[in-house]
């Protein structure tokens, strides 16, 4: 996933009024995984993340293996 696409997809969710916050998670996943934790932390402060997904920066969101 591209930074763009990240992008895209979390201004639809934020278009949506936060209405499920584990979408966003994965793909905030997605792009740290990808990307990074200081892209993710641009992503949120960027779309505005903190007041609709109760998600700040510094947060991490690494998938855990079983």
């Amino acid at each position: 996933m591209t930074l763009g696409e990240s992008r895209e997809l979390m201004e639809a969710q934020v278009r949506m009024a936060g209405c499920n916050r584990k979408p966003a998670r994965l793909i905030l996943a997605e792009a740290e995984h990808e990307h990074g934790p200081q892209a993710v932390d641009h992503r949120i402060r960027e779309i505005h993340q903190e007041p609709v997904f109760g998600i700040n920066p510094g947060a991490s969101f690494r998938m855990k293996s079983d």
